[in-house]
Parts: C-alpha cells; sequence; structure tokens
C-alpha cells in the first residue's frame, strides 16, 4: 500500500469505480485481500471443509464456480502436500472464468504445485454456468465444488441440480449477508439490507485505511462497481412465483438460500468446529488487529461482520 499517497476521497471515489477486469482491479483487489479479513477467512473456512472431508482420497477435483484470482488455492495445495494420510496422487482444479486472469492463475497454481510436489492439473473454461456439461466431472475423483456470490448467478436453477447429480463430496458457499428487512415490501427491503452492507463495509475501510487514502480509495472502487452491479443486475425486479425468483436468481437472503439448498436435495455440514472458530479468531486478532470484526455461527454457517453486521456468509454442504 502506498502510504505515501495525498490524493483520494471517499467522495470522489463514491463517484467512480473500476472494471473488475482491468488490472486496477487486481490490485485493488489484491489490497483489500492483504488488508481485510472478509475473503481470506472465507477461503480459510471452506479450505478447511474441503480437507476435512477429501483427507482420505486419493484423487481430488475441485470445481470452482467463480475463480477469479485464484487466491484461494495456493493454501490448499500447501495443506494437501501436508496430509496425516499423505499427499493426493492428483490435485485437478477446473476453474469457471472469462479472460485474461485466467492464465496467470495458471501459471501460480502450477508454481505452488510444484513447490508442494503434489501432481496438479489446471483447467479453465470460458462458460456461463447454465451452461455446462457434465463431460466437466470426472468419475473417479472425489468432487468438491466451490460456489462464490450467488446472489449474482442468474442460473442458479440450472446449476444445483446438475451439481447434485454429480454427487460431489461437498459445497462450499461463499456470498454476502445482505439482511434484507422483512419489514417492508420485497423492494425496499432488499434494497435496505443493500445499504446496511455496503454501509457496513465503506466504515470498516474509514478505520482500515485511516491514513492511507490512495488505498481506500482504491479498493472503494471495488464497491462502487459492486453496488451498480446489484443495482443493475435485477435482483429488484418482481417475480411471478419464488419458483422464478429461484430460476432467474433474483436476490435472496442466506437463509432463503439455504432453504433452496434444502429443497434442492443437499444437507447442511456443520462449519466452524471449536477448534476451527479458535483459529479464524486468531486469525482476525493477529492477522487485522481490530476488535470491531465479529465471529459468528447461525445454523451451521459462519459468518464475518462488522461491529455485529455480518458481511459475509460461509456454508459447506453434502448430497
Amino acid at each position: 500500500m502506498d502510504s505515501d499517497s495525498k490524493t483520494g476521497s471517499s467522495s470522489s471515489a463514491a463517484s467512480s469505480s473500476v472494471d473488475p477486469g482491468t488490472d486496477e482491479a487486481s490490485q485493488a483487489y489484491r489490497i483489500l485481500y492483504q488488508a481485510c479479513p472478509y475473503i481470506k477467512l472465507a477461503h480459510f473456512a471452506a479450505n478447511q471443509a474441503i480437507l476435512e472431508v477429501t483427507e482420505a482420497e486419493e484423487k481430488i477435483h475441485v470445481l470452482d464456480l467463480d475463480i477469479r484470482h485464484g487466491w484461494q488455492w495456493p493454501e490448499l495445495i500447501r495443506a494437501m502436500a501436508a496430509r496425516r494420510t499423505g499427499q493426493p496422487k492428483l490435485l485437478r482444479i477446473t476453474a469457471i472464468g472469462f479472460g485474461s486472469p485466467i492464465n496467470g492463475v495458471k501459471c501460480c497454481l502450477e508454481e505452488a504445485a510444484r513447490e508442494a510436489r503434489i501432481p496438479f492439473e489446471f483447467h479453465a473454461i470460458e462458460a456461463n454456468l447454465g451452461d455446462l456439461n457434465p463431460s466437466i466431472f470426472h468419475g473417479d475423483e472425489a468432487l468438491a465444488v466451490n460456489l462464490v456470490n450467488w446472489p449474482y448467478c442468474s442460473d442458479i436453477g440450472k446449476l444445483l441440480p446438475l451439481i447434485r447429480e454429480q454427487a460431489p463430496k461437498i459445497v462450499t458457499l461463499t456470498e454476502k449477508e445482505t439482511g434484507g428487512d422483512g419489514n417492508f415490501p420485497k423492494f425496499l427491503g432488499e434494497f435496505t439490507g443493500l445499504l446496511s452492507h455496503y454501509t457496513m463495509i465503506f466504515e470498516s475501510l474509514e478505520e482500515v485505511f485511516s491514513g492511507v487514502p490512495e488505498a481506500r480509495r482504491k479498493v472503494e472502487q471495488i464497491f462502487g462497481a459492486e453496488i451498480r452491479k446489484a443495482v443493475a443486475y435485477g435482483e429488484f425486479k418482481a417475480a411471478e412465483s419464488r419458483n422464478e425468483e429461484i430460476e432467474r436468481g433474483i436476490l435472496l437472503d442466506v437463509d432463503e438460500r439455504m432453504t433452496v439448498m434444502e429443497e434442492k436435495g443437499f444437507l447442511r455440514v456443520a462449519l466452524g468446529s471449536g477448534r476451527m472458530i479458535e483459529e479464524l479468531q486468531r486469525l482476525v486478532m493477529s492477522g487485522y488487529g481490530c476488535s470491531s470484526y465479529t465471529l459468528r455461527q447461525r445454523k451451521g454457517s459462519l459468518l464475518l461482520g462488522w461491529r455485529g453486521t455480518n458481511i459475509t456468509a460461509t456454508s459447506a454442504w453434502r448430497c
């Protein structure tokens, strides 16, 4: 982070945003990843869940449905190398995504696998989630599926049955906790939930990046793009039925999404054993040194927030 920069203010950041596919966005995401625990701790929890259910497996296939920068997986690769049961004979990661960042992800993960001396394969598929072909799965491998940002997956109605048919060992979900207000009609309730979500994020950024305005400006621009996407995507458009809401990926709160998972035949796997919670709390305090972050458990999910308002939710599922 550039602590010498003298540019940037919350007002100017709010009026602009960065394209998530640009190099500037990648730099901003890296700053956010290093400075705030929202993404990193969700990755840690999901990786631990994958490690636990695949501990005795020799061939493992991780399907990442929103790989972005791929920062979740080097730690998983290193942990696989240190398994008590010995390292796997094959770790395969299939990434769903678009654009040139995938090439950088491939090189990074292959290097991590070489250092860990794990047989590794990486495959990238450019496709919409609703168009995935069952041929991407391999029957002799233990399958783990990682899904991020369900609120923006317009193909969820097609995707969940396809995943269920493959009988994965585990499905990990990391999503925004927007907490819509049921006291309002649907539009106002969802809008109020998003407003609270991003208000808390911006409050946390103000404290975390105090005295580092340029870094804060870059990170705030990420959320400017997210807010535009949330409003423009169509979560607030009226649906004739709940089934249509699910099929079209219309915004549901976390508890509603958990219900959908159960209706599609998935069983909840409790995250957050005492040891994991202790480790996550230690990471928050030692790595970020701020008591305003909150870590909670609810119905088997792990919720990370700021001053009591939940920001991200991570859950795990099996068939």
